[in-house]
């Protein structure tokens, strides 16, 4: 699993959201067609293939209008979702994907109005990465 932190902001199905990134987690995960040990204890199984996986915080949002926006992206009743997001060098990377989970926290409650921060996001691949 590897970290990176950038701040250009992200696309979701085709719409920019202007929000700074502080956390990108990236998770590999192998998923197996099936897997099990023979009478040796050798492994045997077939690879499906790996999905890349990602992990989101966002940094402090200021504009509640835009960080209003993405959470009603976030949290639509889609089932997928075209993610693109900067690579470590300069590029993007773009894939489909489901939303697992979606998380804030109260940050300021002032005058009966409650301000949301520490916006999450896990973004699930929907197909492998590398089949």
């Amino acid at each position: 699993m590897a970290t990176v932190t950038f701040d250009n902001g992200i696309y979701i199905d085709g719409s920019y959201y202007h929000v700074g990134v502080i956390k990108c987690t990236r998770k590999f995960d192998f998923i197996w067609k099936y897997a099990e040990r023979n009478q040796r204890g050798e492994h045997v199984g077939e690879l499906l293939g790996i999905y890349f996986n990602y992990t989101l915080e966002f940094g402090s949002i200021n504009n509640r209008d835009e960080y209003n926006r993405l959470l009603r992206k976030l949290t639509e009743k889609t089932e997928y979702h075209t993610v693109m997001m900067p690579g470590a060098d300069g590029s993007s990377f773009t894939f489909r994907a489901y939303f697992a989970s979606v998380s804030d926290e109260v940050k300021k409650s002032r005058k009966g109005k409650n301000i949301y921060g520490g916006l999450k996001v896990e973004f699930i691949a929907k197909e492998p990465s590398i089949s």
